[in-house]
């Protein structure tokens, strides 16, 4: 009769070997060095940044807070976000002026003004519009209602229900 256990020790051994090879890895970690932040998108009129554009699923996307930055500018702005902890996908200056949204991989600057139970943002043939609830004692977002047209081929209006918040000066963002 032959014995196998020669064969098994081998292998328990060439496994051994191999798990402890990556242990000598010098390569930093991703979650203790970090991954370099994405690129900030590019900054485009209305027009040309939704061109080519799949304008039935077109809907503003995420903005990290350096393109907000490059768009309106540092000091306290406003936004609209999907989720309550999600990034915005709709900001503008807390004092009225511009505004940012990013759609088809691009950044639009926008015109904010004052509307009735909220404010109204525009560029070109894109409107935006923000109608919000009261915000609950302590939360500092309040739901609201964010309704996105845009009039261009064939059209689009679509609304979207979120939190919209307003950052205190001293803070600069929500």
């Amino acid at each position: 009769m032959v014995s196998t256990f020669p064969f098994r020790g081998a292998g328990f051994a060439v496994v051994s070997c191999l798990a402890l090879a990556g242990c000598g890895d010098a390569r930093p970690d991703d979650k203790v060095v970090g991954n370099p932040p994405p690129p900030v998108a590019e900054l485009a009129p209305a027009g040309t940044a939704l061109q080519g554009a799949n304008v039935p699923t077109l809907d503003p996307v995420t903005l990290d807070e350096a393109e907000i930055t490059r768009v309106i500018g540092p000091g306290p702005w406003c936004a609209f976000h999907y989720t309550r902890s999600g990034k915005p996908v709709l900001a503008f200056q807390a004092e009225g002026g511009a505004g940012v949204v990013k759609l088809n991989g691009k950044l639009i600057r926008l015109a904010s003004a004052p509307a009735a139970g909220g404010v109204q943002l525009s560029a070109e043939t894109l409107s935006l519009q923000i109608s919000s609830g009261e915000t609950a004692p302590d939360a500092d977002l309040a739901e609201a209602e964010m309704v996105f047209n845009l009039r261009q081929g064939e059209g689009l209006t679509v609304g979207y229900g979120g939190y919209y918040g307003c950052a205190p000066a001293s803070e600069g963002s929500p």
